[in-house]
């Protein structure tokens, strides 16, 4: 036992040995006997316990009880959001028909398109490449030095 231990032990306590831990007590009783200067530090902490002793609790009525409750300020009302759990499942349904549609859309117009982007074996450049001629107007059989 230190005095920091012991002045931490009065403060959490009081000043009277019998309220402290059956552990501690024995050793705060001899470090009070060795350190009489320690004791000088107990009498506001006796004035302490002793306005604490004498105080009671007020005995809670059922017209005590109705004095706090109708002092009390009105209930109010629980938030709530602006939207409901209903309004969001038909929102996600309206976007995933959106994109249903677009989806739809998208590749009904583009597909046709893209399939005119490239030559097939049935357009006219497919017929010169296959006769040995490039898109460039030179045979493909002609090396770089000829």
């Amino acid at each position: 036992m230190n005095e920091d231990r012991l002045r931490r032990l009065i403060a959490a306590y009081g000043a009277t040995p019998a309220r402290w831990p059956v552990r501690e007590r024995a050793a705060g009783e001899r470090y009070l006997a060795e350190h009489p200067r320690a004791l000088a530090g107990l009498d506001a902490e006796r004035a302490l316990d002793e306005v604490l002793d004498a105080w009671t609790a007020q005995v809670v009525t059922a017209a005590l009880r109705e004095q706090i409750l109708a002092a009390a300020p009105a209930a109010r009302e629980v938030w709530s959001p602006p939207w409901s759990w209903r309004d969001l499942w038909l929102s996600g349904a309206g976007l995933a028909a959106a994109c249903a549609a677009g989806a739809v859309v998208g590749a009904t117009l583009i597909g046709p398109s893209l399939a005119n982007a490239f030559p097939s074996d049935r357009t006219e450049a497919s017929g010169l490449l296959s006769d040995g001629v490039s898109l460039f107007g030179s045979p493909l059989d002609v090396g770089l030095g000829g």
